[in-house]
């Protein structure tokens, strides 16, 4: 149920006339979907792979190298999953905001598209997608730039 809440509620601030309260409701939809993505916990497709490739470093790894390295970087720093997570969902969402806001010059816009992003893929997909997400986010990145 609350995942329905943000797809009720947050659309409405794309037609407040306060460009302030627009962009506090940016920011406080971004931390929603980093919350919700980070404090999953056994939750989605692939969940636990991706928790016994974190917690077993010395494991045999059949991720693509950029991944391992990644997780290989975050485990050096910490042990906890639930930062890997944060870390792992921070990443690709702030990518998709940030090329959602330079594309469109209207905030109300980039609500809107955030609202689109988040009924149709984000639910779907990011959980237990851990390297999609990261690639989504990177690929945005890299479209955005290119356009740019």
């Amino acid at each position: 149920m609350i995942y329905y809440i943000f797809i009720v509620i947050f659309p409405f601030f794309s037609f407040v006339k306060n460009k302030n309260i627009k962009i506090y409701a940016l920011m406080l939809s971004f931390l929603f979907l980093v919350s919700f993505c980070s404090l999953r916990w056994q939750t989605g497709t692939d969940w636990l792979p991706y928790y016994d490739d974190f917690m077993s470093p010395g494991n045999r790894h059949d991720f693509e190298i950029g991944y391992v390295l990644y997780v290989k970087l975050i485990r050096y720093l910490t042990d906890n999953y639930t930062l890997f997570l944060f870390t792992t969902s921070i990443i690709p969402i702030a990518l998709i905001f940030w090329g959602c806001l330079k594309t469109q010059k209207n905030i109300s816009l980039t609500i809107l598209s955030v609202c689109v992003f988040y009924s149709y893929y984000y639910l779907g997909s990011f959980f237990g997608a851990e390297r999609r997400i990261i690639a989504i986010g990177l690929s945005f990145f890299a479209l955005i730039q290119y356009k740019s």
